[in-house]
């Protein structure tokens, strides 16, 4: 992870020069290849991210100059971004940073700083917490794209409502949020499926009342979770969600 190229597979009858084993049409190398849900244009086409510089309240820095920086800086810097999230600040300048984090979640090394910071929290709060449809739906792209692009996503996440407040959201009103949601649903289920030996699945809608001993050991997915999916693959719902 993350797996970003997906290497040309010739069929079955252009390798042997003749006729097909039924394993050789069962099974492809192209079965392993593992493609993103979050930006993969098969899905869904979505405009490159537009950073307006000057509704933000802090200096920006490209993805290279913040691997760059030193442990102290790079906190401050953390915070300099979490703080305008935090606050009242106005909704268009509120996106303006979320389009910068997701400038920066592309890079892998960033992305897992970024999970594991503040910033992931406040993505959740964001998500759950906020009226406008715009912001709900990029904190949900920026969440998808951290959780393709991270290595280690760790379980304290889960002690947000991270899981809870996705399933919501692919229940929301706005069409644009649901998509969204799905996406980041799926990145991060993949991730905790990557985890199988620590992952296991709670019986509960919510694990955010998991003692810190339980989450230490993994990831809980709500049983809602699984809810979700199955309603996603019926042929009514819309076929982008699905």
């Amino acid at each position: 992870r993350p797996v970003t190229a997906f290497p040309s597979v010739a069929s079955p009858l252009e390798s042997s020069g003749g006729l097909a084993s039924v394993s050789d049409l069962l099974f492809a190398p192209s079965d392993l290849v593992v493609r993103p849900i979050v930006g993969n244009k098969k899905i869904e086409r979505l405009p490159a991210p537009t950073l307006d510089t000057s509704r933000l309240p802090f200096e920006p820095l490209d993805a290279a100059a913040v691997e760059a920086l030193s442990e102290p800086d790079l906190e401050r810097h953390l915070a300099r971004i979490h703080l305008p999230l935090s606050d009242k600040t106005p909704i268009p300048d509120k996106l303006a940073v979320l389009v910068y984090i997701e400038t920066l979640s592309a890079t892998p090394a960033l992305a897992d700083v970024l999970t594991n910071s503040q910033l992931g929290v406040m993505l959740v709060r964001i998500l759950r917490g906020t009226k406008s449809d715009a912001l709900r739906a990029k904190a949900a792209l920026v969440l998808g794209t951290l959780a393709r692009n991270a290595s280690f996503v760790s379980p304290d996440l889960q002690q947000t409502g991270a899981m809870v407040a996705l399933v919501a959201a692919v229940r929301d009103r706005d069409v644009k949020v649901r998509r969204r949601a799905i996406a980041a649903l799926g990145e991060l289920m993949f991730y905790v499926a990557s985890q199988e030996d620590h992952a296991v699945v709670a019986d509960i809608d919510s694990v955010e009342a998991l003692p810190l001993a339980d989450a230490d050991e993994g990831w809980a997915l709500p049983a809602s979770v699984f809810q979700v999916l199955v309603r996603a693959l019926r042929k009514e719902e819309e076929e982008v969600v699905c």
